[in-house]
């Protein structure tokens, strides 16, 4: 059984991204949840939501402190009761209102929560969906394809790429104009779980996708983003970000457009903020790339502030992937609003000419 378990191992590490999420959505979203249940209460963040989550960042650029319970087919209504049943108590919840209204895959919830299986799969990694050996084997004949991270994005500006998917646009538009009933059931399931979840100490945060404009003015996403808000008057809600994006079509994102609007979520979220109590503490309140090239404002926010929290002095620098992924053919500035705790008024760096080099130093020690 050690060797079986071994050689599963090896098979696995062997195998690219790529190959490893061919098996369609129920494999994938098993395998998601599964990576989550192994170690829940070592994500102090976590996002929920459908297939559009899955570039909340995408795979490489995934902090350790973030979850993303990206369910394909499904909604964020399955990745809060995998959050409830798991025993967790993240600090934020990050929700994505559209398409929640999908509810709760109850066939995954039985599968991933059933005693026997669970305690097998905590016990032993053969028993883990992700390392299923006839999947495994499956997966291991499909040819690899280099990635070529300069593809990740068209070539072209945003208003000629969708130009190039009008079809896929107007196919999505189609379907979300259908005669549609606002499912009060599900809006009354979805507040049983967020009054549950804020019982153990989670702030929950509504956010939205940056939809094609034609696809977010349907019918059917207009009324459930409706219901939700009337549903949850108190809470925050995050608006769908009004910089340009590339999306693949009209709904998902390239890996760049990912990363940006991960940035952007987490902190409009306040997620990794210090709570103001200890005084002379760098608090990166707002970071952006390239916003003198048209960037999505907010699109460095997060990591920054990772760079910053607890400190009273500190460099921010961006990874050299970050850039590449980011605005093109423009000469990008690093712009920071930040100020010292517990103060509120607030200050403005600047670092111009970005390069991988190069850093933007923050301090709050006196007389800096």
């Amino acid at each position: 059984m050690l060797a079986v378990t071994a050689g599963v191992s090896l098979l696995r590490q062997s195998l690219s991204n790529e190959q490893l999420e061919v098996q369609g959505e129920a494999y994938e979203n098993a395998i998601v949840a599964e990576r989550y249940l192994l170690a829940p209460h070592e994500k102090p963040t976590v996002i929920v939501g459908s297939s559009v989550a899955k570039a909340l960042p995408p795979e490489g650029f995934r902090p350790a402190d973030v979850a993303t319970l990206f369910m394909p087919g499904n909604g964020a209504m399955t990745g809060l009761d995998i959050i409830l049943r798991s025993g967790a108590r993240p600090k934020i919840i990050l929700v994505e209102v559209d398409f929640a209204d999908r509810g709760v895959d109850e066939e995954l919830i039985a599968h991933l929560f059933d005693p026997t299986a669970l305690a097998l799969r905590k016990a032993m990694s053969m028993f883990q969906d992700e390392n299923n050996l006839i999947n495994l084997l499956v997966e291991a004949s499909i040819s690899r394809r280099p990635h070529n991270a300069a593809a990740d994005r068209p070539q072209i500006s945003a208003a000629e790429w969708r130009h190039e998917i009008r079809e896929r646009i107007d196919h999505y538009t189609a379907g979300f104009n259908q005669p549609y009933q606002l499912n009060k059931q599900l809006l009354e399931r979805l507040k049983v779980q967020v009054k549950s979840l804020e019982q153990r100490g989670a702030r929950v945060v509504f956010f939205l996708d940056p939809l094609d404009q034609e696809i977010a003015a349907a019918p059917v996403i207009q009324a459930w983003r409706r219901g939700v808000r009337s549903a949850f008057p108190d809470h925050q809600f995050i608006p769908a970000a009004s910089g340009v994006l590339h999306l693949v079509d009209g709904i998902h994102f390239f890996g760049y457009a990912g990363i940006q609007y991960f940035q952007y979520l987490l902190g409009e979220a306040g997620a990794g903020l210090e709570d103001g109590h200890a005084a002379g503490l760098v608090q990166v309140k707002q970071a952006t790339v390239g916003a003198n090239c048209g960037g999505l404002s907010g699109n460095f926010t997060y990591s920054a502030r990772h760079l910053c929290t607890r400190h009273q002095s500190c460099e921010i620098g961006i990874d050299p992937r970050l850039l590449e992924d980011r605005v093109r053919d423009c000469v990008k500035d690093l712009v920071v609003r930040w100020s010292c705790s517990p103060e509120t008024s607030e200050r403005l760096s600047t670092l111009l000419a970005v390069t991988a080099e190069n850093r933007l130093s923050l301090s709050c020690h006196p007389g800096y």
